[in-house]
């Protein structure tokens, strides 16, 4: 693994008014916060102070604010636009539109407001929902606002007026943990996650295109690899897994493989929006940030957001940089030079049960045939160090010999396929609470 020396470029705190939703401008250097009391705000940032202000730092550190309920101590490098007691109750999701003009907000009240990105004000508030809010996510080329809610239902609100349009009862028998769209493949069709399962709908459908298998550990979040190209879905899991699924070989009907982040439930997931479109980051219960080749399946970088807060949100701002977020704490990142880890590359390899390369076929085939091509090469490995001790042989010998055994082979029966082993579903207990649940009672 690479350790990472990449700086925090500023760290805003959240200790008497905790962030519960944050997002980052599509166009500008600008951040929406959603905080415990219904508060949201509108901050400009300042990149050149901020890169200043920590080159002249004496010590090294980023800046610092403490962002309150009504105010926001701190530096001039970052301002304050606006604003607004918008939620009674948590502000529990907060989204921009694809320009960037509007910002789509959603309280424990089970109302969402939208407002001008600009002043703030409200131009559209939506029904009281009958439950409540968990996930938004607007369509890039159409009037759809979809929601997820605690029951498990998706609603799709009409983005202009916030009027509904369509209702899908019961897509996941828990709280929805994630939504992602299917754009450019489709305008009207969706991912989400919730519970123990993944599903692909059509908003215009009464029930699911696909539900998939039950896998046995809770799906907390998830993310499209590269969102300009939906064909690898990327699931953070309780256990710590990242799993990754491929709609074109299964239809989502299960994970194509899985890569170990972490001994902590995976929070976060967002891509790197690199070039190539191998990477991704996720971010996980113990307050790390791991930054993942999806093609070789490893852990490449790994950044310390905080030692008491989990990474329950993370975002790419304009200039992509990675933004990390908590309820006591949001960083901007600023990347710097990374040296090697030796140490810790061997326990990040230590589970990975994925695909290299781009070849769906091949990519399956090298899951099954992993433990063999090893235990091969290590029998090759053997011979080619005791050849130098053996005797040649006679290659008319060995002809011999290789045809009498496929003489004798034609008079034993064939070899009996063994079973799949069953995964037994393990009953936890989890000590911490994580995901949607954090949100109870607020």
């Amino acid at each position: 693994m690479v350790k990472s020396v990449a700086q925090s470029l500023v760290d805003f705190n959240f200790n008497s008014d905790p962030l519960f939703s944050f997002a980052a401008h599509p166009t500008e250097n600008v951040l929406v916060v959603g905080s415990g009391t219904g508060q949201v705000k509108l901050m400009k940032v300042d990149v050149e102070k901020l890169q200043d202000q920590l080159a002249k730092s004496s010590d090294g550190l980023p800046a610092q604010y403490d962002v309150k309920p009504k105010e926001l101590d701190g530096p001039d490098a970052v301002t304050l636009g606006w604003r607004t007691k918008r939620h009674q109750g948590s502000c529990r999701s907060i989204i921009f539109d694809a320009k960037g003009e509007h910002v789509y907000s959603a309280g424990l009240d089970r109302q969402i407001k939208k407002a001008k990105t600009e002043t703030g004000a409200v131009v559209a508030k939506s029904a009281i929902l009958d439950s409540n809010i968990t996930e938004l996510v607007a369509a890039p080329n159409k009037n759809f606002l979809i929601v997820g809610t605690e029951d498990g239902d998706l609603v799709c609100l009409d983005s202009n007026t916030l009027k509904q349009m369509y209702h899908i009862p019961k897509v996941h028998e828990d709280a929805i943990s994630s939504l992602n769209h299917f754009v450019p493949k489709s305008d009207y069709q969706f991912v989400s996650t919730g519970s123990t399962t993944l599903a692909h709908v059509d908003i215009r459908k009464e029930q699911p295109l696909q539900q998939s298998d039950d896998q046995e550990d809770e799906l907390l979040s998830s993310g499209w690899l590269d969102p300009t190209n939906p064909n690898t879905m990327l699931c953070g899991m309780s256990e710590g897994v990242v799993t990754v699924w491929k709609p074109e070989m299964n239809k989502f009907a299960d994970q194509i493989s899985r890569i170990r982040i972490n001994r902590e439930p995976v929070e976060s997931v967002i891509s790197a929006l690199d070039t190539d479109g191998d990477f991704f980051w996720a971010g996980s219960f113990d307050g790390t940030v791991a930054k993942v080749n999806s093609r070789l399946g490893k852990v490449v970088e790994r950044r310390i957001h905080s030692e008491t807060d989990e990474v329950s949100f993370l975002d790419i701002d304009n200039e992509y940089r990675l933004i990390s977020g908590g309820m006591d704490k949001l960083t901007i990142w600023q990347e710097g030079e990374q040296g090697n880890d030796d140490e810790e590359d061997e326990e990040d390899e230590e589970e990975w049960t994925g695909f290299s390369g781009d070849d769906s076929d091949a990519s399956l085939d090298s899951l099954s045939d992993s433990e063999s091509a090893e235990s091969a090469e290590s029998s090759a490995s053997e011979d080619s160090d005791s050849d130098d001790e053996k005797p040649a042989v006679p290659l008319a010998d060995i002809k011999d010999k290789l045809l009498a055994r496929l003489e004798d082979s034609d008079d034993e029966e064939p070899p009996k396929k063994r079973k799949k082993p069953v995964k037994q579903k393990q009953q936890k207990q989890q000590a911490q609470e994580h995901g949607i649940r954090k949100f109870d009672g607020l």
